[in-house]
């Protein structure tokens, strides 16, 4: 299994499809989050992306440090460029 920084440089569309779904619940900000991964390997390397995993049947998921929704609304934000 490997992390989102040590992946974000090699994001297939199907990878940003699924990270989109993970991070995202409503398709406005899935659609948002995709177009910004395209950009995926400008992206700092922030600690919060280590909790993102692709696992080795090819799925993404988040873990969460106790309720997810603060740390998924960071790594949005990181994403989008709102957060450096």
């Amino acid at each position: 299994m490997k992390n989102f920084n040590e992946l974000k440089g090699k994001l297939t569309e199907q990878d940003k499809n699924r990270i989109a779904l993970v991070i995202c619940k409503g398709t406005k900000k899935a659609t948002m989050i995709r177009k910004a991964l395209g950009q995926s390997g400008k992206l700092p390397d922030h600690g919060i992306f280590t909790r993102l995993i692709k696992t080795v049947s090819s799925d993404w998921v988040f873990i969460a440090s106790g309720d997810s929704r603060p740390d998924l609304r960071m790594v949005r934000m990181i994403i989008l460029g709102q957060v450096k």
